[in-house]
């Protein structure tokens, strides 16, 4: 995942807690994370060229993949620990 300069995260890091503190005291806090989502990537790369649209795709693979391996694989080792292998 392309990393950013801490300067420009904290531009973001605030706007970011507001939006997350307001989705989790939502009744239904992952259907309004797809709706944001969803809405962010529709505004910036719903556009005429194929490519354009198709970045949305690489950005939200990129995303899973980065989730992936900084928090469920993370979870998954300690519990190899734990409980030993598959």
């Amino acid at each position: 995942m392309p990393y950013i300069k801490q300067r420009i995260r904290a531009i973001y890091n605030g706007y970011l807690r507001q939006i997350t503190n307001m989705i989790m005291r939502e009744k239904n806090p992952n259907a309004v994370m797809t709706y944001v989502i969803y809405k962010m990537i529709k505004t910036l790369y719903d556009k005429p060229e194929w490519d354009i649209k198709s970045d949305a795709l690489k950005i939200l693979e990129a995303v899973k993949i980065e989730f992936y391996r900084k928090c469920i694989a993370e979870y998954e080792e300690e519990k190899i620990i734990e409980n030993g292998d598959i």
